[in-house]
């Protein structure tokens, strides 16, 4: 095989890892619409009334044995207006930094992003919310998961990357 036979290989190859790798969901009738990593695991969806979610388990061969679980919520509610949903952001911005040794990661939180860390039942766990607001619907995305010492850089990054996608997406 020569050079280009084996680069237009390695190519499709690639290219069909990637197009397997995110899967399409929706709320509220298709006006929400976001991906996830194909792996995954949807555990909860409500898609009718207000508040609407979908909720994934992401494995993480680190947790496997204890009780802890990765988690990432999609939810979406009904808001009249732009400053309702103002209140609820600083309502849920307010409650997240009453969590036990709450810890704020610098330099990347805003109005509508926090990243921070703090314990939940005795265990260390990192939080990322994102909050947007369109047209009459709110939509809050978190992304949990717990700082295990096994936990490997690879899956870190992996699960940062689908953190990234489906925030990216949910914005489009």
């Amino acid at each position: 095989m020569n050079f280009l036979s084996r680069f237009a290989l390695l190519f499709c190859l690639v290219g069909a890892v990637h197009a397997q790798t995110a899967a399409d969901y929706s709320l509220n009738d298709g006006a929400i619409r976001f991906k996830v990593p194909s792996d995954w695991s949807m555990i909860l969806q409500k898609t009718e009334g207000s508040p609407q979610a979908i909720a994934f388990q992401v494995k993480d061969p680190a947790d496997q044995g204890t009780d802890t679980a990765t988690r990432v919520t999609v939810d979406t509610r009904h808001f009249s207006d732009a400053n309702e949903f103002s209140s609820f952001v600083a309502s849920g911005m307010a409650k997240a930094k009453q969590i036990n040794s709450y810890t704020e990661e610098v330099g990347n939180n805003d109005a509508t992003h926090l990243r921070y860390a703090g314990m939940d039942a005795g265990k260390r766990y990192q939080y990322r919310d994102m909050y947007l607001f369109r047209e009459s619907l709110g939509i809050h995305v978190r992304c949990v998961r717990p700082l295990l010492p096994a936990t490997t850089n690879a899956w870190t990054k992996a699960y940062e990357q689908g953190c990234d996608l489906l925030m990216s997406s949910v914005q489009q």
